[in-house]
């Protein structure tokens, strides 16, 4: 599949911008790709806590349960916003 047109905004380190991304991927390959980001983004530590995770067009997924997944499969699409957050619980 190709790359898709999205928004990342990073709550964590207050970063945001829009890049294509194949969404095909699952959410442990795009938050380790925007850890080595430069300037890096997403979890502070390699290991998420039991409560980071994302939010993907409004909807709340706990990394630590849905790393597996694809980002297709979690609801992105081409324009999707996907927001890191280091508590995906206090919505």
């Amino acid at each position: 599949m190709p790359e898709e047109p999205i928004t990342v905004d990073c709550q964590i380190t207050s970063q945001k911008f829009d890049f294509d991304y194949e969404i095909d991927n699952t959410l442990e390959a795009f938050i380790s790709d925007l850890q080595d980001q430069e300037p890096a983004m997403g979890f502070s530590n390699k290991k998420p806590t039991s409560n980071e995770g994302v939010f993907i067009n409004g909807n709340a997924y706990l990394y630590k349960d849905q790393n597996s997944a694809t980002l297709s499969a979690l609801g992105a699409t081409s324009n999707s916003i996907i927001i890191v957050s280091s508590d995906v619980t206090q919505a």
